[in-house]
This record gives structure tokens, C-alpha cells and sequence, in this order.
């Protein structure tokens, strides 16, 4: 097929705006990560992202609000219900443009980038991922 100036034009636009026209939101996805402190129960929370975020914790089933990590600040959090047989954590972004991260509790494996839910036993000794979009 033979294309002629004003074809090979548009076909360059449509190629590209997809690219010129991205959000920048989508370009600067935050990033967070929560670790262990060595102690049960206990986890510290970075927020090296450009929103601040709220963590939400989910113990058995029964949901809590531990509290805001503004953007590039770190926290430390005491997880309610120490005992509890599985574990729900997850970010939630407050500021607009962004939405809320996989809240929904997922199996945790190495590298997976969700919210995560594991045995108690297991939050104590491996509890350390990376949650991003």
C-alpha cells in the first residue's frame, strides 16, 4: 500500500499522542514499602512517593485504619489484633489523581506487588514487600 504525505502524518499523530498526552500521574506512580521492625506485631511504613497515604489493616475480617503517612515521610505502626490468623495490609492514596492500591487481600508471594495476607506466624519472620500501582 502506498501512503501518501497526508497518510504518513496522521499515522505519525496517531502513534504518537497516546505517548505526548499521558497523565503525568501514571508516569510518577509513588512508591511505598512496608517491613517488619523485628518485633511482632510492629511494622514501619515508607511512603518515598509524591501523595500522602493512608494504611488499612484487616485482622480476620475486621477492618482498622492505623493511621496517614504523608509523601516522603516513614512511620511506624503496632498492628491491632497480634494473634489474628491472616492478615490484610494496604495503601490507600488521598490525594486526587490517584487511585486506591489492590485492597483486596491476595496470597503474598516473593516479588508480587499487592496488598498482602498471610499467617500470623508468617508476618513476623518474612513480612517485607514492596506495594506499588
Amino acid at each position: 500500500m502506498r501512503f501518501t504525505t497526508g497518510r504518513r502524518l496522521l499515522a505519525t499523530l496517531l502513534i504518537a499522542t497516546p505517548l505526548a498526552c499521558a497523565p503525568a500521574a501514571q508516569s510518577a506512580a509513588p512508591a511505598k514499602e512496608i517491613t517488619s521492625l523485628g518485633k511482632p506485631g510492629w511494622v514501619r511504613v515508607l511512603n518515598d512517593g509524591n501523595a500522602d497515604f493512608t494504611l488499612y489493616f484487616v485482622a480476620d475480617g475486621v477492618g482498622y485504619r492505623l493511621g496517614k503517612v504523608a509523601r516522603m515521610e516513614h512511620a511506624r505502626f503496632r498492628l491491632p489484633h497480634p494473634h489474628a490468623r491472616w492478615y490484610s495490609v494496604s495503601l490507600v492514596a488521598q490525594s486526587p489523581g490517584h487511585t486506591p492500591l489492590a485492597s483486596s487481600p491476595a496470597v503474598w508471594e516473593p516479588g508480587q506487588n499487592l496488598a498482602a495476607r498471610m499467617s500470623r506466624d508468617y508476618v513476623r519472620e518474612n513480612f517485607d514487600m514492596w506495594i506499588a500501582r
